[in-house]
């Protein structure tokens, strides 16, 4: 059995609770891990990691309300090129008469039947 007796904290780093920074891979202040960043956010424009967020927002929230103003941040974020882009992704990622249908009640307005 360990008597206990007084003696100088520093000497017994190891014991009654002290901390061993030595063991860890986390010490403080100068050496704690560096974060990593990704290639978005390190090269990413401005304006479309603006919509890449906004765009995960729309889709948590998944009100209409929402998508028309995702509409709006569209326009003035966005090339017609790049939304055209998206839209192309978009409608290939649906199924052929699905695409037809949201294809055409966004140029037209109308879900089923042509236009009159």
């Amino acid at each position: 059995m360990k008597q206990l007796s007084k003696e100088n904290a520093a000497s017994g780093a190891t014991e009654y609770g002290v901390y061993d920074f030595a063991k860890c891979d986390i010490s403080p202040a100068n050496n704690s891990p560096k974060r990593v960043s990704s290639a978005m956010a390190k090269y990413g424009k401005t304006k479309h990691k603006r919509i890449a967020k906004m765009l995960g927002c729309v889709l948590t929230l998944g009100r209409v309300s929402d998508w028309h103003c995702f509409t709006i941040s569209l326009l003035a974020n966005l090339s017609e090129a790049e939304r055209a882009a998206l839209a192309f992704a978009s409608l290939n990622s649906l199924g052929h008469d699905n695409a037809y249908k949201t294809a055409s009640l966004s140029l037209f307005g109308v879900l089923n039947g042509e236009v009159a």
